[in-house]
């Protein structure tokens, strides 16, 4: 299922990125210890 593209705003997608940029270093952190 796509998107359409300008159907989200910058306020809505920035935020969206760095949240999902977060959880993949603490995943990726999380990963690495184990």
């Amino acid at each position: 299922m796509h998107i359409p593209d300008g159907f989200l705003s910058p306020q809505t997608y920035l935020p969206l990125y760095a949240a999902a940029g977060i959880a993949w270093f603490v995943g990726m952190r999380r990963v690495r210890r184990r």
